[in-house]
């Protein structure tokens, strides 16, 4: 038991000390500043640090200006540590060396941090821990690695690479290419005029204003994209993503957060799960959900959306549209091309169609409205209700009524209505047709007078106002009604 409370012990000591390192207490005993002044002639600037922020500030010459404060809890301490710098062909160095301190009980910290003044023009390595980063005006290339503190990078050109753990990351007005890896701290990026890529986990990533393509990929951590000029590809999971205003293409893959897309210029393809999905004004759009709500709206293009357990809402697609969907309802209006649907346990309604109309469904009912092409349904165990249909109606349902009516005047459709154990309902504003109707237990009724060639109490055929489009009624028990419109 008592090597165990030793263990506990130590353990504890070793937290408070690591703390106390990263601190920069007020009870530093020991404060001393190092000034070094450097050429550069050649190669790049590097960086070896732990234990203290850096701040980094560009300039026109070749010179670099080092001022380091090295603040200790003692002056034992404080003397041992080592500034080391040199310069040569290859570049400027710059590291910390600490002593190694075997101290048992009491207080103990000690910590350098630089200020660093160099030519904008010199490529730049730094390699830091336990410390916050601030490089700004840096004109050339950055190799930039901290961990456990925030980096702060700024007025940049030239490619980067941008690298942190445990802190976040601020990038602004960078003119290259930028790669940023970051995890467990936020990323945020704007004014970038290069292409940007992104890598995180367990935190937000915040993109506005990039002028080229961005890729992000990110887990555990909200995404927010606004403004690019470029393609746009965003992998992410467990949050939710916002992306705005995209001129290229967008291709978003996220899962079990919600999805919201606003203003893309090119090809849109969305990919979630468990969550739901909105787009708005996209180019030609491709959704695959799961147990996700869908809303699309003001589609330049054609829409293919598929998704389970969840309504899915089309509103103003300015081409065909595709619907697939599974235990949820179906609304589309105004498709200015071709509309085909396939759902099952839900309502499917659509409005001002300006092509054909082609549903499947199951187990709900069928609602069209203002169809310019041709109309086919399959369902059961749910009503159809077709209004205004433009072109041939073609009807297959089992056990749901069957109503049609608003045909526009002048002219003859093409009807073929079958259902069983409910009612089947046609009203026509005139017309020629040839009539076949047929039913079981029930009865067949015309508000127009049809000139027969067969009939019976279930069954009629023979032809209205001379015969023409087909009217082809067929029912089992329940009854046909042809009335005037």
């Amino acid at each position: 038991m008592s090597r165990i409370r030793k263990w506990r012990t130590g353990a504890f000591v070793c937290l408070v000390v690591l703390l106390a390192v990263n601190a920069f207490a007020d009870s530093d005993r020991y404060i001393v500043s190092v000034n070094r002044k450097l050429t550069f002639r050649g190669g790049h600037v590097s960086i070896e640090h732990r234990f203290g922020n850096i701040t980094v500030r560009t300039h026109g010459g070749n010179t670099v200006d080092v001022h380091a404060t090295v603040r200790a809890s003692s002056p034992e301490i404080g003397r041992a540590i080592a500034i080391n710098t040199s310069e040569n062909a290859s570049g400027v160095s710059i590291s910390t060396t600490y002593p190694d301190i075997h101290r048992h009980g009491g207080e103990m910290s000690y910590s350098v941090d630089y200020e660093i003044d160099m030519p904008a023009s010199a490529p730049l390595v730094v390699r830091n821990r336990f410390g916050h980063l601030d490089i700004s005006g840096l004109h050339a290339r950055g190799d930039i690695t901290n961990a456990m503190g925030h980096v702060v990078f700024r007025d940049s050109s030239g490619p980067q690479e941008i690298e942190n753990s445990f802190g976040s990351i601020d990038l602004a007005d960078s003119d290259g290419d930028t790669i940023i890896r970051n995890q467990n701290g936020s990323v945020t990026a704007q004014h970038v005029k290069g292409n940007l890529e992104i890598s995180d986990r367990f935190a937000s990533v915040s993109v506005s204003d990039a002028d080229r393509s961005v890729k992000i990929t990110n887990a555990n951590g909200s995404v927010n994209v606004s403004d690019v000029g470029g393609s746009a590809t965003i992998t992410n999971s467990f949050a939710s993503v916002s992306v705005r205003e995209v001129r290229g293409t967008l291709d978003l893959n996220n899962g079990n957060g919600s999805v919201e897309v606003v203003n893309v210029s090119g090809r849109t393809a969305i990919r979630n799960s468990f969550a739901n999905i909105s787009a708005t004004n996209t180019g030609e759009l491709t959704i695959v959900g799961q147990n996700a709500r869908v809303s699309v709206a003001n589609i330049r293009g054609p829409a293919n959306v598929a998704s389970s357990f969840a309504t899915v809402d089309l509103r103003d697609i300015a081409g065909w549209a595709k619907v697939r969907n599974e235990n949820g309802g179906i609304t589309a209006l105004d498709i200015r091309g071709n509309l085909d649907v396939d759902t099952r346990f839900g309502l499917v309604k659509a409005e001002h169609v300006r092509g054909s109309a082609d549903v499947d469904n199951a187990n709900g009912n069928v609602m069209l409205t203002d169809i310019d092409g041709n109309t086919r349904v399959r369902t059961s165990f749910g009503s159809v209700f077709l209004k205004d249909v433009a072109g041939s109606a073609d009807v297959d349902d089992q056990n749901g009524s069957i109503v049609v009516g608003g045909l526009s005047a002048g002219k003859c459709h093409d009807m073929t209505l079958k259902t069983t154990f409910s009612s089947i309902k046609v009203a026509i504003p005139g017309g020629s047709y040839n009539v076949n109707a047929r039913t079981s237990f029930g009865h067949i009724s015309s508000a127009f007078p049809i000139l027969t060639t067969t009939a019976s109490s279930e069954s009629i055929t023979g032809t209205i106002n001379g015969g023409g489009c087909r009217l082809d009624l067929a029912n089992a028990n329940g009854n046909i009604s042809i009335e005037k419109d």
